[in-house]
């Protein structure tokens, strides 16, 4: 795991970060068609599913770090995410027409 240690090291990893998201998006805009490519229930389920998918995981190595350093608050804070990951993590399976065939009301519920 990389330890940020200075202010410096956080903005050179942000601006990373940042660049790498603007040429992922700059990349799916070269599609044609990339207003329409995508209706909403099929970028909803691809998108948000995936997404929460990696912070549940990450919220848990947080709490496992957490109960390693014998840190509550950081434990505290990693089972809240963990809680908000898994309620939307809900919300995102349960797109209508993709796992769940009927259209129920429990993405509503969930979110």
């Amino acid at each position: 795991m990389i330890m940020l240690r200075s202010p410096r090291s956080l903005v050179t990893s942000m601006t990373v970060t940042m660049v790498a998201l603007l040429l992922g998006y700059a990349y799916f805009q070269t599609f044609h068609g990339h207003g329409t490519m995508w209706e909403l229930p099929r970028f909803h389920f691809y998108v948000i599913t995936p997404t929460l998918f990696a912070l549940a995981v990450s919220a848990a190595a947080v709490g496992w770090t957490g109960i390693r350093l014998r840190d509550m608050n950081v434990l505290m804070l990693a089972l809240a995410i963990l809680s908000l990951t898994g309620f939307f993590l809900i919300h995102g399976l349960s797109t209508p027409g993709f796992i769940i065939a009927d259209q129920h009301h429990l993405a509503g519920v969930a979110s």
